[in-house]
């Protein structure tokens, strides 16, 4: 640049007037937001990106743990029908199965009745229809009943509690819990 180009432009910037100048800090002042808000853009899009990948493993991490549960519970059930016909004396044993949308099944595996047959959830928040206490519900072996069960936003346990009696006269309820299945 020569001589004569640096005077113009100093003339030039002395003949601007206050709403020149106004303008001139303006269009800095936007330019730079401008530069700004694209700056943020693109570390939030990181951010989002890496808070998307967090979320999915989670998700996995919980289905696979849900698996897991299921198998280990299903497995207990499975010992519990096993030692119920191996040791002589007759046993009840219980199998929990979802038997479509909201239903879930609840069979008697074992080779003894089981009477007065209850089925409760464990949280008060569940929506629930099935026999109750007192109802006189029996099960015998290979039969099952079926009953509803839904758990709601505020609902904190989907475990079932299952108490029945070895025989019609008996004073000691017997228990079992479980999940609802998936």
């Amino acid at each position: 640049m020569g001589r004569g180009t640096v005077s113009w432009r100093l003339r030039s910037l002395a003949r601007m007037n206050s709403s020149d100048w106004i303008a001139l800090g303006s269009l800095v002042i936007a330019i730079s937001s401008a530069l700004s808000s694209l700056v943020g853009f693109l570390s939030n899009r990181r951010h989002v990106r890496a808070a998307e990948d967090k979320a999915e493993r989670a998700t996995a991490a919980a289905e696979r743990s849900a698996n897991a549960l299921e198998r280990t519970a299903q497995a207990a059930e499975r010992h519990s029908v096993v030692a119920s016909r191996s040791n002589g004396r007759p046993r009840v044993a219980w199998r929990l199965t979802r038997g479509g949308g909201d239903s879930f099944l609840l069979m008697n595996a074992g080779t003894a009745t089981a009477y007065d047959v209850a089925i409760e959830p464990m949280d008060e928040h569940t929506g629930f229809h099935g026999p109750e206490p007192g109802a006189g519900v029996e099960i015998a072996p290979t039969e099952d009943v079926r009953f509803f069960a839904a758990l709601t936003l505020a609902s904190t346990d989907d475990r079932m509690l299952v108490s029945w009696l070895d025989h019609p006269e008996a004073e000691h309820r017997h228990e079992w819990r479980r999940n609802l299945p998936p």
